[in-house]
């Protein structure tokens, strides 16, 4: 049993979901007297030294980050810096529950919606037991939280009817997935920034807003690219036969500056065969894209396929780098511009 007041960082899917099975309720509101700690009853419970993960009975998430938590007993002026953290993880989550949808073809194209501070609240547990909550402001989030107290429920209308009759199942396969991919993620800090601005670049997609999607996947390319130019200069020094290196501290801060844009990092990755010609020919067109987008403001110019391209390079260096493989659905046959299928 816990003893002390705890907080956990909680969100709704949109695809709304009961963990691992329906429960089968008379419907009559009156005659169920367990119905909230059915409701509530945490099934997929995922623990660790550094976070806890619990999934409830009626698809709710719930994340506790011991560090975010820490930091917010100790310093209460960063308390926007923790909800921000807060929300990239839920976030990731929420990323990874829209991949693995696809990958079992529960849906067909990834419907991401991006959360916010409306979309996520604070529930409390003290001595185990409920302690309070903050309530989430969203309209979908807030029916599925009202629904958790019987008080709310309408006594005229069948339980079923209320929560929806298309409410799905999820098992815990795919939880289990999901807590092994966030748990390489929560490690990795790399991964994490790459997993934190895709989510959001993939959401800006869904909403038509192309150019913003365009820029936030463009960052990762570039983040990308200069990891592979970085590594690239770590092998010249490892590589040379000669007792001193033909590049020293000074040259390698200068290769790794500014003064070497990424246009020039590209060109060179390519003639030195560390990325393929093919690659470097798509990146190439999108950073003029890109630099119309930045310098020209012709965002019209930027459209579904530039994003979905991009991402798909994401997708592609996060398999073949990181070894890490998620399954994206953009809407897009990309087969005839991809150098891979």
């Amino acid at each position: 049993m816990e003893k002390i007041r705890k907080r956990w960082a909680c969100f709704y899917t949109k695809y709304s979901f009961w963990a691992e099975n329906k429960i089968e309720f008379d419907n009559n509101p009156e005659n169920i007297s367990d119905y909230e700690s059915l409701i509530t009853k945490p099934i997929f419970i995922y623990k660790n030294d550094d976070y806890s993960l619990f999934v409830c009975q009626d698809g709710l998430i719930m994340l506790r980050v011991e560090k975010i938590e820490n930091n917010i007993k100790q310093f209460k002026d960063k308390s926007e810096e923790n909800l921000i953290e807060y929300l990239n993880y839920l976030n990731i989550i929420n990323f990874l529950f829209d991949c693995e949808l696809v990958k079992h073809n529960l849906i067909g194209i990834n419907e991401l919606n991006y959360l916010t501070q409306d979309d996520v609240f604070s529930i409390f547990y003290k001595d185990g037991y409920f302690a309070g909550c903050s309530c989430p402001m969203s309209s979908y989030a807030n029916k599925f939280f009202d629904q958790r107290f019987l008080n709310n429920l309408r006594k005229d209308i069948p339980i079923d009817f209320q929560f929806g009759i298309f409410k799905h199942i999820i098992k815990k396969d795919i939880f289990d997935s999901i807590y092994n991919n966030f748990d390489i993620i929560f490690r990795n800090h790399h991964l994490y920034l790459v997993l934190t601005i895709l989510s959001k670049a993939l959401c800006d997609l869904k909403v038509l807003c192309h150019y913003t999607a365009f820029m936030n996947a463009w960052i990762i390319i570039e983040h990308y690219l200069d990891i592979f130019w970085e590594n690239y200069i770590e092998s010249l020094i490892e590589n040379h036969d000669n007792e001193k290196s033909i590049i020293n501290r000074t040259r390698k801060q200068f290769l790794t500056s500014s003064e070497f844009s990424i246009s020039i990092k590209a060109n060179l990755l390519d003639l030195n065969d560390k990325i393929c010609h093919k690659m470097f020919d798509i990146i190439n067109k999108l950073r003029k894209k890109r630099n119309e987008l930045v310098h020209n403001f012709d965002y019209k110019k930027i459209d579904k396929t530039d994003v979905a391209l991009a991402l798909s390079i994401i997708v592609y260096f996060l398999k073949t780098y990181d070894n890490f493989d998620i399954n994206l659905n953009f809407s897009i046959n990309l087969r005839n511009i991809l150098w891979y299928s």
